[in-house]
């Protein structure tokens, strides 16, 4: 068990510094991942810019990290495989990681959390816990 829980660890440190060496490559581009939280919200497509960034997200799953450039990127949101626009609006891209929840339908957005990458000891790991829950009990 012992053994198990370090070669986990290993492996998220090696995945957390793979996703930092790769945003130190691209200094004019950040990395933003969205998660879907709210219920009852059938699955959605995510455009960036106009372009088609992320297909059939559903509830309760978030997608993989994708590179866009910095700065005020428009967001588009779709049902999935539909022209109708759930929601639009301004995110800033940043160079540093960033998560981007929906999860309430007053209004419809997308809120951001910057995410940390920075190393770690070797033994140690990083748990983050948002509750993104708009209204929910605490």
């Amino acid at each position: 068990m012992k053994r198990l829980i370090s070669l986990l660890a290993v492996l998220v440190l090696v995945l957390a510094l793979g996703v930092v060496s790769a945003s130190a490559q691209f200094s004019d581009s950040g990395q933003v991942r969205f998660v879907h939280a709210i219920p009852g919200v059938t699955a959605v497509d995510i455009y960036t810019d106009g372009q088609l960034t992320v297909s059939g997200l559903g509830y309760g799953t978030a997608s993989n990290y994708i590179t866009a450039p910095a700065g005020e990127r428009q967001i588009t949101v779709r049902p999935r495989g539909l022209t109708t626009v759930l929601w639009q609006q301004t995110v800033n891209v940043t160079p540093s990681p960033q998560t981007l929840i929906a999860s309430t339908i007053d209004p419809l957005q997308f809120n951001a959390y910057a995410d940390d990458f920075s190393p770690l000891e070797l033994g140690q790991t990083r748990l983050k816990i948002i509750h993104a829950i708009a209204g929910g009990p605490t």
